[in-house]
């Protein structure tokens, strides 16, 4: 019995470190730690980018971007520019929507079903390369997409924003990654930590609040620094 109990204790115990464990790792403080690294070019394996790219969702980022941002954003998404700043957050919101649906329908109707032209299109409504590549190459860039979407959760508004890195550099060298076959994903992922480590100060310390608990808010130096710059902001 009394080895039962000890056992018993000893798995209790086991649970709530792997539980403080996770719990540390998701923290705003450990997402600070994640944008450091990525800002110094320090690499980091694809799966923290992802991991860390889950907690910036789609509604902390809508509800935090400025004026410009939504506008370049909703211009980039072929979404009308003009109205108020709620209005364009809801333009953006019902295409992020209908991305996650379509990224749905198509990852359980088969990529393989969809033809060229529809490979393309599928391309173009997220913000990808449209234009002179082959099927293959539109199949890998929309597939590479459905890996991050569906199967690793990572927000959509995230991809959009990550594309632009993506796609600058595709023009820049002439060709696409996917179609000259050197590209196994992983420049993907480097784009989602690009662009959390590029967001502005401004929008970057509201989503860290948003995320950060009650008792980083009121032990955390970095967390408190944060909290406040952003009531210096808003006077």
């Amino acid at each position: 019995m009394a080895e039962t109990r000890k056992h018993n204790a000893s798995e209790a115990s086991d649970a709530e470190t792997i539980e403080l464990a996770r719990k540390e790792a998701s923290s705003a403080s450990a997402f600070l730690s994640f944008l450091k690294k990525a800002r110094t070019g320090d690499p980091i394996p694809p799966d923290v980018i992802i991991k860390f790219a889950k907690m910036v969702e789609d509604s902390l980022m809508l509800d935090n971007l400025g004026r410009m941002q939504l506008v370049n954003l909703c211009k980039y998404m072929g979404i009308s520019p003009y109205g108020s700043n709620d209005l364009l957050r809801f333009y953006l919101r019902h295409k992020i929507r209908m991305l996650k649906d379509d990224d749905q329908r198509i990852t359980w109707e088969g990529i393989d079903t969809l033809t060229k032209t529809e490979l393309r299109e599928a391309c173009r409504e997220r913000g990808m390369r449209s234009t002179g590549l082959s099927k293959d190459a539109y199949r890998a860039a929309l597939q590479q997409w459905l890996d991050l979407s569906v199967l690793k959760n990572v927000p959509i508004s995230l991809l959009i924003m990550s594309r632009t890195f993506y796609l600058h550099d595709e023009m820049v060298s002439g060709d696409s990654p996917s179609e000259s076959g050197i590209d196994d994903g992983s420049k993907g992922v480097t784009g989602l930590a690009d662009v959390m480590s590029g967001i502005d100060k401004e929008v970057l310390n509201e989503i860290v609040l948003e995320m950060a608990s009650s008792e980083e808010k009121s032990t955390n130096a970095d967390i408190k620094k944060i909290k406040m710059e952003v009531l210096e902001h808003k006077k």
